[in-house]
């Protein structure tokens, strides 16, 4: 089985603060966290004075919700890889650290290079009983399965699922779910998921280990589900609550460079253009200049 510790990712994030936080603003004022989404270019999809939800790239979602109690910031895996993909992970996880905070939930997860029928086959004989163990409590197994055109019988296996456990895991073929939800075409993979979750007054996942969940993930997945590599540094609950990224100083130049690279607005409008060819582009040009008092 081919597998790199190094390849661990964050796959889902959700955080809590308290509910006078400035990271998620109103109906008249943006937050910290809103005003940077913005800022690369994120679409405002949905917002009132408790919610607001903001769309990364094609699929990624970015969910705030307020009220008397909390407020609350989730982040979809599909969010996470829109920023790693354009190298401003870092900075979206200094905004979240900006004010006090609680992880409440962090996905990890690995992709290995084997047929998800295969892995599932194997897990059916390493937990005859229909429990598992990732801590102290054991956990129901559960399969969701169907039989691909192929012939076999692949899907997904939880462990814990729906149960009010801190830790849990998923095992699912890859490959199936990307081509039934997305029409993606991948080669045989079998993605590995833990999810810990967060508590009151409790050692918790942070901040560090959504920056590199490679520790966590194999505290919870070995030895039940993968043997986990040598040399993988224990985890250490709460460690890394203090942690921080340094936020980038952007020179106005960088600033600019950054909300046009990031602007599917602009894309969609030199696509439009470019069907007049290079004199549509030229016409697009003199309608910016003309708007904004530019010489050409």
């Amino acid at each position: 089985m081919l597998y790199s510790a190094s390849n661990v990712i964050c796959d889902y994030l959700d955080l809590t603060y308290s509910p006078d936080s400035l990271v998620f603003g109103s109906d008249f004022r943006l937050g910290s966290v809103e005003s940077w989404l913005l800022s690369v270019s994120a679409l405002c999809e949905k917002r009132d004075s408790h919610t607001a939800l903001y769309r990364l790239g094609d699929r990624g979602k970015v969910k705030m919700d307020t009220n008397s109690s909390f407020t609350r910031i989730s982040a979809s895996g599909a969010a996470l890889a829109h920023l790693r993909a354009h190298k401003i992970f870092d900075e979206y996880l200094s905004e979240l650290a900006a004010e006090p905070h609680r992880v409440t939930r962090l996905d990890a997860a690995l992709d290995v290079a084997r047929d998800g029928a295969e892995t599932l086959a194997e897990l059916r004989t390493m937990f005859p009983t229909g429990l598992a163990s990732l801590g102290r409590k054991a956990l129901k197994v559960n399969y969701i399965t169907s039989i691909r055109d192929d012939g076999k019988e692949s899907g997904s296996c939880y462990l814990g699922h729906r149960q009010r456990a801190r830790q849990t895991a998923r095992v699912y073929d890859k490959q199936l779910e990307a081509l039934e939800k997305r029409g993606e075409i991948l080669p045989p993979t079998t993605r590995y998921e833990v999810t810990a979750k967060g508590e009151r007054d409790r050692p918790s996942p942070t901040l560090k280990d959504a920056y590199d969940p490679t520790s966590l993930f194999w505290h919870i997945a070995s030895p039940t589900l993968l043997k986990a590599p040598a040399n993988i540094a224990p985890w250490i609950p709460g460690d890394g609550e203090s942690w921080k990224v340094k936020r980038p100083v952007l020179l106005p130049a960088e600033v600019v460079e950054r909300k046009i690279s990031f602007n599917p607005d602009l894309d969609a409008i030199v696509e439009i253009a470019s069907q007049d060819g290079s004199g549509g582009l030229k016409r697009m040009l003199r309608l910016i200049a003309n708007k904004y008092h530019i010489e050409m």
